[in-house]
């Protein structure tokens, strides 16, 4: 134990580490405005603010000398600058103290305000933790919690007990973020202060990142799209954090108070308005319909905002559906107390090009399910049509003018929900990218009820689950998507 006083104005709120050689930590130093050659040093204390070396020589190093340093952290190295704080006389030799300063090279303006870059703050309930090994010490770890990220770096918190962490210092790391997984990632320290939480100091880190992957961007993106307030997956791949899945960080539920009904109508302005399908002068309250009144409403929330619904309608044997208020119900159509029409789906212009609205149809399916009828029935635009073709739904033949969404053009879709869920019509990979896991879960929860030979299919088809890997990818990145989309079999110029 050493007898002597820490410098209290050089540390600050910190109580330094006294360091002894075996720490492995050393410093060269030399005046920064001089040519003169490196002085190697030893370190006697350190804390995140500076640094006490002894010197046999006083004379090399006076009170405001501008230094440079090499401090070497076990491992690590860092180049920093400091200023002398104080010389004072111990029976080891003089006791110089050294301010760490920031005395980097500024760069010249390059355009871009950096400060107008987002910083996205992390969930106080679900906070990712970070751990790294202790540069010095055998057999230590530090342990710090994520405060925010933004797209250079992150804000660390952790303990004030972790002294040797000094800026310029670069660490490796595993990150853990809650219902994501674990990020192997490089960072380096650029600045460090204290900051009080709940009554107690921590230390407060910003740290940048060295060599962040597109693979580790996109699992950020996806614990800020689940975690996050206020951000889209299209504000995410704005910064290159486009998350992996958008349906993931959307909770699914129907509607039960009239507050959630009014969000219901507003997205469905602001979409059907954004589409040309109604005019800009009707209101949100002029979207609902006569069939919302016995619909049950789904709608998908991500936070505290409804981005995406859809409204089931159970008809019995003598209502009449929306379809035919434009055409005859085509006598080859399943009775319709077997159906459920589908109607007003729409999801959040901001989530285009995710998979919420396949999203969407899960749950769809499964309430269909749920409530023992096998069809679902809808109308949608031509240009949309391949989108249902490609999850197993069947197109038909005929088509009307919607003669509430401005007369657009409809096509009748199909959907034979326990069809598509035994993989009937879809090849095995695609099947088990699209609804490989729902129909899974159903057959588990008894919601699904299939004959033997479609059960040895879906047997079979799961055999194929690992090759379905790159076509799960492909669907769930993220996509840019025009206003409107190009019917088959209509090229662009």
């Amino acid at each position: 134990m050493k007898t002597d006083s820490p410098d209290p104005l050089l540390h600050g709120s910190f109580f330094p580490v006294d360091v002894y050689p075996g720490d492995r930590v050393t410093a060269q130093i030399r005046r920064d405005k001089a040519k003169d050659t490196w002085k190697e040093c030893r370190v006697w204390r350190i804390s995140p603010l500076g640094i006490e070396v002894l010197q046999d020589e006083i004379d090399t190093l006076e009170l405001s000398t501008s230094v440079s340093l090499t401090l070497s952290l076990g491992d690590i190295t860092s180049i920093m600058w400091g200023v002398v704080a104080s010389v004072r006389q111990n029976g080891k030799g003089d006791i110089v103290s050294i301010r760490f300063v920031d005395n980097s090279p500024s760069t010249s303006y390059d355009g871009e305000d950096r400060r107008s870059k987002p910083r996205w703050i992390c969930s106080e309930h679900f906070h990712p933790t970070c751990v790294w090994s202790h540069p010095a010490r055998f057999n230590e770890f530090v342990y710090a919690r994520v405060k925010d990220i933004s797209p250079e770096g992150l804000r660390l918190s952790t303990s004030l007990r972790n002294k040797f962490i000094v800026k310029g210092a670069l660490f490796d790391s595993i990150l853990n973020l809650p219902l994501v997984g674990q990020i192997g990632t490089r960072f380096r320290v650029e600045n460090i202060s204290i900051q009080t939480e709940n009554g107690r100091d921590y230390l407060s880190l910003g740290v940048s990142f060295e060599d962040l992957s597109k693979e580790n961007r996109t699992q950020f993106g996806q614990y800020l799209s689940q975690f996050a307030r206020d951000v889209t997956p299209r504000d995410l791949a704005r910064y290159g954090f486009a998350p992996d899945s958008a349906k993931d960080a959307v909770s699914f539920s129907f509607v039960r108070t009239e507050e959630e009904y009014r969000e219901v109508l507003e997205l469905r302005h602001k979409t059907y308005s954004a589409a040309g399908k109604v005019p800009l002068e009707i209101s949100a309250s002029e979207m609902g319909t006569n069939y919302d009144t016995r619909s049950r409403i789904l709608i998908g929330t991500y936070g505290n905002n409804i981005v995406a619904t859809a409204a089931l309608v159970f008809h019995e044997y003598h209502d009449q559906m929306e379809i035919e208020e434009s055409i005859d119900w085509p006598s080859t159509f399943p009775r319709k107390e077997n159906c459920v029409e589908v109607i007003r789906t729409c999801t959040d212009p901001s989530f285009r090009g995710t998979d919420l609205l396949l999203g969407l149809f899960h749950h769809i399916a499964l309430t269909v399910a749920q409530a023992g009828r096998r069809y679902i029935v809808f109308g949608t635009t031509p240009t949309l049509l391949p989108i249902y073709e490609n999850i197993g739904m069947t197109a038909t033949e005929i088509s009307y003018e919607h003669k509430t969404l401005n007369r657009a053009k409809h096509q009748i879709v199909l959907g034979d929900i326990p069809t598509v869920l035994s993989g009937k019509t879809l090849n095995p990979i695609f099947w088990n990218a699209v609804w490989g896991d729902l129909t899974e879960h159903m057959l588990r929860s008894g919601h699904l009820k299939l004959n033997r030979l479609d059960i040895l299919r879906v047997r079979f088809y799961r055999l194929f689950r690992p090759l379905s890997w790159l076509t799960t990818r492909w669907m769930k990145k993220p996509r840019v998507v025009t206003k409107y989309a190009y019917p088959r079999g209509e090229r662009r110029s």
